[in-house]
């Protein structure tokens, strides 16, 4: 069994007002904190997936433009270093980008395209980054594309090859940081049973030995699916 791990990194925000440093700051400590989480789970056979909640559509259209613009420039520059990163190379690991990109800057969407293909074809694990993405609207796009290919009815594996992720296992965890316990529009169609996991520290703050913990506890959970 390979798990996929699904990640809500929240708290930047809130860690910068406790540490008295920048948004921008801080989101630069909360990107290296994911590269680092990454490692940890690289490191371990039985984790096949993670998918991180980098940027929602509520985030680019509700918060401060020069906010959100310092995000994207922070993201490209990971999206080029990963894109190089010996150890996504010598690690195998397949990078792709899910949301919508009609929403991120040009250069943003150049950064995208250079770590996917440069990533694509390694499988030993993968890490899907959700820019640009909400739950909603991935169904909605799941929608309309059918609706263009003149379909007029689909199952549920049907639909599933419509959706971003397809051909990837749900998540078997949802992590998010920050103290908050809801979902916030994040892969909605795939996490019906799905084991959560709320941590009251600020996402840069999450540490190996929390990782490890939810893992045990994962493995100590009984998961009946309805039975």
């Amino acid at each position: 069994m390979r798990l996929h791990i699904a990640i809500i990194p929240d708290g930047n925000r809130r860690y910068a007002a406790k540490r008295g440093i920048t948004y921008v700051e801080a989101y630069r400590e909360g990107i290296d904190k994911a590269e680092e989480v990454l490692d940890w789970l690289s490191e371990r056979a039985d984790v096949g997936h993670v998918t991180l909640f980098a940027l929602s559509t509520e985030n680019i259209s509700k918060r401060d433009r020069g906010e959100v613009g310092a995000l994207f420039r922070l993201i490209s520059g990971k999206l080029d270093e990963l894109a190089d990163s010996e150890k996504v190379h010598s690690r195998n690991v397949r990078v792709r980008i899910i949301g919508r990109r009609a929403l991120l800057p040009d250069y943003l969407v150049r950064s995208i395209e250079r770590v996917e293909a440069a990533t694509a074809g390694y499988s030993r694990l993968g890490l899907n980054i959700a820019l640009g993405y909400g739950g909603r609207d991935e169904i909605i796009d799941a929608v309309n594309r059918a609706l263009s290919a003149g379909v007029s009815r689909l199952d549920e594996g049907g639909f599933r090859r419509l959706l971003y992720l397809d051909g990837v296992p749900d998540p078997d965890i949802l992590i998010r940081t920050g103290g908050e316990k809801r979902i916030s529009n994040f892969l909605l169609f795939y996490i019906s049973y799905t084991e959560l996991f709320f941590l009251d520290k600020y996402w840069p703050e999450l540490t190996r030995d929390d990782i490890a913990y939810i893992l045990d506890e994962f493995y100590r959970r009984q998961r009946r699916y309805g039975k």
